[in-house]
């Protein structure tokens, strides 16, 4: 009994023996804890979103491409080739490199580009040719000479001109809702010169180009007066199958608060908003004159310290507006307003849609895959609509969705990239995707 007692007491001081309170932990940096912020959250939620699609690409894509890069690290041969097409110092005499080129459903294309930026007259001019082909009837060259004039601080002169011939180009017809299987071929062959004077940010255009637009049944497919006969477009587009011949005159603007493209301060990957447009008068003597305005408004995220993640959202808007003496429906159709390609809507090829007006909404969300490579989701919807976004909805709007790779780390101006992307139906059409890109190349561009 009276050791019971004794347990008894012992329990009892034991619970009525307070617990020390605990010692909090040490600021040893002599910094407090950093509040949480909206990138914090953000971040977060695109981790959460992603989640998915990231165990498929870190398995199925990320573990066998890295792989294959340790062992091309003990290649002396590719590190050679690694060398010269990415890391290379510009040289102070011309340089030449390869460019490539592959689209599917396109013609594939190879060539040179010969490129003179160290020693070209004064510091921070250039001169570049690029010489393409696709074979005999698939031909391109394009040359720039920018002449800069250091005494009046960035002030710069030149002009591009450009001769290309192709026959694989398509077109659909005009109008939000042209359906996928009125795709047609056609030629074109273009001939242009555009001289500019000004600054990076703000400069003066003025240029003049030639082309004509014939039928084409390029890889066994319908050309434009096939698809005519057989109901699928309304009628032969303006331009077709005639010689246009246009001036035009106009403003550039770009303005990017991480620094203009050629500045040497520009940090590629801090956050900051970008503005690109051109304003311009075209006229063509038989049709009359119109005017053209392309702007692009966008802004880029740095989601973490070094910048390997980040968001891009951009929105475009391009619009022709007739003159009052010139038919809407008179204006050639390589002068409307288009989506597609690589500048907005991936998942469709260039000039997928033609009118008036044109409205787009993008967002790239890029993260690291792996050593030297970099992954970007690619998510987009927009589409053409009538004069002055006549006609928009939200229903009519087409979505875009892919994904592509690019070499991350080892020349902001020499790229190696594959992606591909679906385009999709109008939303209110049951978004469909009729669409398929998937694109390789390698491009060199100061």
């Amino acid at each position: 009994m009276r050791a019971v007692v004794v347990l008894l007491a012992l329990a009892s001081a034991h619970i009525a023996r307070a617990e020390p309170p605990k010692r909090a932990v040490p600021v040893y940096d002599g910094r407090a804890e950093e509040p949480t912020t909206f990138v914090d959250v953000a971040r977060g939620v695109v981790r959460v979103v992603l989640f998915p699609v990231r165990i498929v690409v870190d398995y199925g894509v990320r573990w066998p491409i890295g792989k294959l890069i340790a062992a091309a690290e003990h290649s002396h041969g590719v590190r050679s080739g690694i060398r010269y097409l990415f890391l290379a110092p510009p040289s102070p005499t011309m340089s030449v490199y390869p460019i490539a080129f592959y689209d599917f459903g396109f013609q594939s294309s190879i060539g040179l580009r010969f490129l003179w930026t160290n020693g070209f007259l004064e510091p921070g001019s250039k001169f570049s040719l690029k010489l393409g082909t696709g074979g005999a009837d698939w031909w391109r060259a394009d040359a720039t000479v920018l002449a800069a004039v250091p005494q009046v601080g960035r002030f710069r002169a030149g002009f591009d001109a450009g001769l290309r011939r192709r026959p694989d180009q398509q077109f659909f017809g005009v109008g939000p809702r042209t359906p996928y299987a009125a795709r047609a071929r056609y030629l074109q062959v273009r001939l242009g010169l555009t001289a500019f004077v000004g600054w990076p940010e703000l400069s003066l255009t003025a240029g003049s180009s030639a082309q004509y637009i014939g039928e084409s049944h390029f890889d066994g497919r319908l050309s434009i007066d096939d698809q005519v006969a057989a109901g699928r477009i309304a009628r032969l587009p303006a331009g077709y199958r005639e010689l246009v011949v246009t001036r035009r005159f106009g403003v550039q603007i770009a303005l990017d608060t991480r620094g203009t493209k050629d500045s040497p301060e520009r940090d590629r990957n801090s956050s900051g908003a970008r503005i690109d447009a051109i304003i311009e008068g075209v006229q063509d003597h038989e049709i009359g004159q119109w005017l053209h305005v392309d702007a692009t408004v966008g802004a880029a995220l740095r989601l973490d310290r070094v910048g390997e993640h980040k968001l891009d959202l951009r929105m475009r808007v391009e619009l022709v507006e007739p003159s009052t003496t010139t038919p809407d429906d008179t204006i050639p159709f390589l002068e409307l307003a288009s989506i597609g390609g690589s500048r907005d809507l991936r998942g469709f090829a260039s000039g997928r849609g033609r009118d008036l007006s044109a409205a787009a909404l993008m967002l790239d969300y890029q993260w690291p895959l792996a050593a030297w490579l970099d992954a970007t989701l690619y998510l987009g919807a927009g589409n053409v609509f009538g004069r002055g976004l006549s006609g928009f909805s939200t229903g009519k709007l087409r979505g875009s969705i892919g994904m592509g790779l690019a070499l991350a780390g080892l020349s902001p101006d020499r790229q190696l990239e594959l992606w591909s992307a679906f385009g999709m139906e109008p939303f209110d059409s049951g978004s469909e995707a009729t669409s398929f890109r998937l694109v390789f190349g390698y491009s060199h561009d100061y």
